[in-house]
């Protein structure tokens, strides 16, 4: 047994339906990480390449297609059988974002989950999904902790101090794991999941105010058949980097970065925004908030400061070389026709496209337009 190897983190890519992203993921391939590309029909082959692993050591990148035929069930068996891994961690990719299948079938058994646009494809150079697998080996390490503490302290476990020393690390443990896997490894906001889930829940809290305050009006006023028109009131905020590719080219993937992590640290600052605003990020350069309580005309209020303050930041890459950058925002008010939260992000999305195709650095308010 080659002791020596046990740290060694290895990354297996089934290249099934993945072809065109191979440079992509090969970005993570350095003296850490011993990268390894295969096809699932030469899944027993792997003996050859893998001599001794642990699990917080094994990531396995398969995508959506691959997964959804249960192909999975194949790579636990073969693991449980030659290294003794009976659940390796694996991260699904699919180029088309689909929640329901995030939420219901890649997070389960500590799996993991990565929306990869065509786009991608062709960024060789970017460091952005380097970091993301750090930050994947780095939640498997914390879940092998968390795993062999529970295990060992149920051997240790002789009195009630002991005991409540050792609740108290496990619930520790699990906050650190539950806020890792709901913000978003680079600006620190709510990743897209998370986002989602938050926006659901305020979604359903308004509308249950709506639905108190016309319990209230017809029970003081039994007698009024005129209709209650109570506002459903909250607002959506689409945010876009403009000409962000263009950052990168001239600047640099790491200033591009920087100007990601800076622009997420000024929506956490609450200089801009309140406590219960809800802030993500959308994808690449996109953000999106939500605003409760908050009108498209109150909303346009702190989307125009972000949007002064921003502008105002000089950037520097590692050449000294000073830019700036601005910002397009398109908003848009939930009402009571929006079956789902996607009517309202697609309204949004449609105001910030058209700042974008009119001039750009500018917030557009949907229903002003539309």
């Amino acid at each position: 047994m080659d002791l020596k190897n046990l740290d060694l983190k290895y990354i297996i890519v089934f290249n099934d339906y993945l072809e065109k992203y191979l440079d992509f993921f090969s970005t993570v391939e350095d003296h850490e990480y011993k990268y390894i590309t295969i096809n699932s029909k030469e899944l027993n082959d792997l003996i050859k390449y893998i001599e001794n692993v642990e699990r917080e050591n094994l990531l396995i990148i398969l995508s959506y297609d691959l997964f959804k035929i249960d192909f999975n069930f194949d790579i636990k068996k073969f693991f449980s059988v030659t290294y003794n891994i009976s659940n390796p961690h694996l991260l699904v990719i699919n180029p088309v974002f689909d929640e329901l299948k995030e939420d219901k079938t890649v997070d389960k058994d500590q799996n993991f989950y990565y929306h990869l646009n065509d786009s991608d494809a062709d960024k060789r150079d970017d460091s952005s999904f380097y970091f993301f697998i750090k930050m994947i080996f780095n939640r498997m390490r914390d879940i092998s902790r968390l795993d062999n503490y529970i295990i060992n302290s149920f051997r240790t476990i002789i009195d009630s101090e002991i005991m409540k020393k050792q609740k108290h690390e496990i619930e520790k443990l699990y906050k650190e794991l539950a806020i890792l896997s709901k913000t978003d490894y680079l600006t620190k906001v709510l990743n897209r999941k998370a986002f989602f889930e938050s926006m659901e829940l305020e979604i359903n809290r308004t509308i249950r105010n709506k639905e108190r305050l016309i319990k209230k009006f017809k029970k003081k006023n039994p007698n009024n058949s005129s209709p209650v028109l109570y506002k459903v009131k909250f607002s959506c905020v689409m945010i876009d980097i403009d000409h962000f590719k263009k950052v990168n080219d001239t600047y640099g993937h790491i200033a591009g970065d920087q100007v990601l992590k800076e622009l997420g640290i000024l929506l956490r600052s609450k200089k801009i925004f309140r406590n219960n605003d809800i802030i993500g990020r959308y994808g690449g350069e996109e953000f999106i908030i939500i605003l409760p309580e908050t009108d498209a005309q109150e909303a346009k209020i702190p989307s125009e400061r972000l949007r002064d303050e921003i502008s105002r930041i000089n950037f520097k890459n590692d050449k000294g070389e000073v830019f700036n950058i601005c910002i397009s925002i398109g908003i848009s008010e939930f009402n009571d026709l929006d079956k789902s939260n996607i009517d309202i992000i697609n309204r949004a999305d449609k105001a910030l496209y058209y700042a974008k195709s009119h001039g750009r650095n500018q917030t557009i308010i949907y229903e002003e337009v539309f």
